[in-house]
C-alpha cells in the first residue's frame, strides 16, 4: 500500500478523543497539525506472509545466537582456565575465545536489528516544517497514540517471537557487561 498526500485542502480539527477514531486516525490528526506531510508510505511485507515469517525467524535467530554467543563468551569469562600452567595449552584459546564469542554476538545482534528496521518496518517519508508551538492536552493524547502506533508498527505483538528472542538474546549481553565489573571484585574466581 503506498500513499501520497498532495497538499490537502485545510479542514477543522476534530476531537482526537472520539471513540470511534483509530490509533491510526488519531496519528493523522497530529501529524496534519504539525504541517507534517507524509509523502510515501508503504509495507514492506503483507502481514501474515512467507517472507514475512521468514524474515520474523532470520531475526530471531540472530537475537537468539546473540544470547548463545554471549553466555559462551560467560561461560569461558568465569570457568575457561585463562592461567598459564606447564603442559596445559588450553589457556592461549583463552583471549581469542572471549573475542569470538563477543564479536559473534555484538554482529548477530547488529544485524538482527538492521534486517527488523530495513525488512520489516514499514517505509515512510515525511516532511515538517520547523515552527514553534504550545502544548495542550490533545497535543499529549496525539502523542501518546503515535508512540503507540510506532509501538504496533514493530510488529512485536502480532510477532511474539521478535520480542521473545530479543529478551533472550539480550539478558545474556547485560550479564556480558556486568561480568568484568563483577569480576574484577573476586580475588581468585579459579579457586573454592
Amino acid at each position: 500500500m503506498s500513499a501520497k498526500i498532495d497538499s490537502p485542502a485545510p479542514r477543522e480539527p476534530f476531537d482526537v478523543n472520539d471513540p470511534r477514531l483509530s490509533r491510526f486516525d488519531i496519528v493523522e490528526e497530529g501529524a496534519r497539525r504539525d504541517d507534517i506531510e507524509i509523502v510515501h508510505y508503504e509495507p514492506q511485507v503483507v502481514h501474515g506472509s512467507k517472507a514475512e515469517r521468514r524474515l520474523t525467524r532470520l531475526v530471531a535467530g540472530l537475537f537468539l545466537l546473540t544470547g548463545a554467543a554471549s553466555t559462551a563468551f560467560l561461560i569461558i569469562y568465569i570457568w575457561w582456565p585463562w592461567e598459564y600452567a606447564p603442559g596445559r595449552g588450553g589457556d592461549k584459546f583463552y583471549t581469542p575465545l572471549l573475542g569470538l564469542t563477543l564479536g559473534v554476538s555484538l554482529l548477530a545482534v547488529g544485524f538482527g536489528i538492521l534486517i527488523w528496521g530495513k525488512k520489516l518496518l514499514p517505509k515512510e517519508v515525511s516532511i515538517q516544517d520547523r515552527h514553534e508551538g504550545q502544548y495542550d492536552a490533545e497535543s499529549g493524547r496525539i502523542a501518546g497514540e503515535t508512540m503507540l502506533y510506532m509501538a504496533d508498527e514493530l510488529g512485536v505483538r502480532r510477532r511474539p517471537l521478535l520480542g521473545i528472542s530479543l529478551l533472550a538474546g539480550l539478558v545474556p549481553v547485560t550479564a556480558v557487561a556486568a561480568a568484568p565489573l563483577v569480576g574484577g571484585l573476586l580475588s581468585d574466581p579459579h579457586k573454592n
